[in-house]
């Protein structure tokens, strides 16, 4: 690991700029009244259609939104799909119950333009394919551990199938089946694994940060 550590330092910088600094390159605006088949953005190489882009985009947000799972929005909000503060997504660690749900359902309140959403989409395709560079992919297993030891409990512990197939008739308004919540799931365990090994592994300032991505860093960009 510490090998492959050194092997990726400059790559692992520039995630971690994008990870914890967010740094935008060029956007665009979308356009609800393009074709589905049209171009929206395009991150590392990938172009994506407007069929693609809801479904990522806010579909996803939705289902995070349904879901409620403090984890989930986490990711959403640290990648630029959903807005929270710093000090809101630290409060939330050691937050009650009570106060945990009040903060969390403000965050999934708030509106987001659709630049926000295109970097949100852009940072899950680089999420993604930097972390297939390190070796690091999604497992179906612990996704389905993550949903059924975590998100999906009964009072009394155990894994409540019910309320959980409730869930997933419900996120089916959003164009999304079973097995694409699980491997968004496994896509935000990834992103853990990923951002763990960055932030454990690499110290950069900024300025080097900026530096490692005007020449490491693919352009994001959107039509």
């Amino acid at each position: 690991m510490i090998e492959n550590m050194r092997k990726y330092t400059g790559l692992m910088i520039v995630v971690l700029v994008l990870l914890a600094a967010g740094l935008i390159l060029t956007m665009g605006n979308f356009n609800a009244n393009t074709g589905t088949k049209a171009k929206v953005a395009s991150a590392y190489g990938e172009d994506i259609d407007q069929s693609r882009f809801r479904k990522m985009g806010p579909n996803t947000l939705r289902v995070i939104k349904e879901s409620g799972d403090e984890n989930l929005i986490r990711y959403a909000a640290q990648t630029g799909g959903l807005y929270a503060t710093e000090q809101e997504l630290q409060f939330l660690d050691a937050a009650q119950p009570q106060i945990k749900s009040l903060i969390l359902r403000e965050i999934t309140s708030r509106n987001l333009s659709n630049d926000a959403i295109i970097k949100f989409v852009a940072n899950r395709i680089i999420i993604k394919t930097e972390a297939a560079k390190l070796g690091i992919y999604a497992s179906e297993e612990r996704a389905l551990e993550y949903i059924q030891n975590t998100m999906f409990t009964k009072v009394g512990g155990g894994f409540d199938s019910e309320r959980y197939q409730e869930f997933i008739k419900n996120i089916g308004k959003s164009g999304y089946k079973e097995d694409d919540f699980v491997k968004f799931v496994g896509e935000f365990a990834v992103y853990s694994k990923l951002r763990s090994t960055v932030t454990g592994g690499v110290q950069a300032n900024r300025k080097q940060s900026e530096r490692f991505a005007q020449f490491e860093m693919q352009t994001i960009d959107a039509s």
